[in-house]
């Protein structure tokens, strides 16, 4: 059965939608990204993501990790290697993390229908973000990116551009019927 999707995704569930996006047997007609899309791994972007936390609240038991790039490693090796819903990352399972930790690199070539990626300029994510964008397009992918200037992560601070997102879900959806 042949079916029609246009996917929508926030932050780390932008992942998930990229996987949707991605499928050939999904016939995606457009997509829509919230704080996100990064080019770079779950493993970059929680390195860049978590020390402005652990610097403001430095007596986080998890900050440890994030003294050297290998203590950080290891720490997402041991993870990666009991992938348990038992135990805690920064309030995250070891199994979702595990999973994050195990998604794949986005294929550009393979990417379906036309995407609209919405991003503030005050996400620790802007430089994944914006290489993400530079692949894409690199890759003659129909994107477009509403990078916002001073916004952070927290889209849901910003009803205005959630409702414009969908005026461009409904137009680009228009446009291919």
């Amino acid at each position: 059965m042949e079916w029609e999707i246009s996917p929508l995704g926030v932050s780390e569930g932008v992942d998930i939608e990229i996987g949707l996006n991605e499928n050939k047997s999904n016939n995606v007609l457009a997509t829509v990204y919230w704080s996100g899309p990064s080019d770079w791994s779950w493993q970059d972007e929680l390195w860049v993501d978590v020390p402005p936390i652990c610097k403001s609240m430095p007596t986080l038991e998890d900050c440890k990790y994030f003294r050297t790039r290998a203590e950080y490693d290891l720490k997402m090796n041991e993870i990666l290697k009991n992938p348990t819903p038992n135990r805690y990352f920064f309030n995250m399972t070891y199994l979702y993390m595990a999973d994050a930790l195990n998604f794949n690199a986005p294929d550009y070539k393979n990417m379906h229908g036309s995407l609209l990626m919405v991003s503030g300029t005050k996400d620790t994510s802007i430089q994944g973000i914006d290489d993400f964008y530079r692949k894409a397009k690199a890759n003659d992918v129909d994107i477009t990116y509403w990078r916002i200037e001073g916004m952070d992560h927290y889209i849901r601070k910003r009803p205005d551009l959630i409702t414009n997102s969908f005026v461009w879900l409904k137009n680009s959806l228009s446009f291919k019927k």
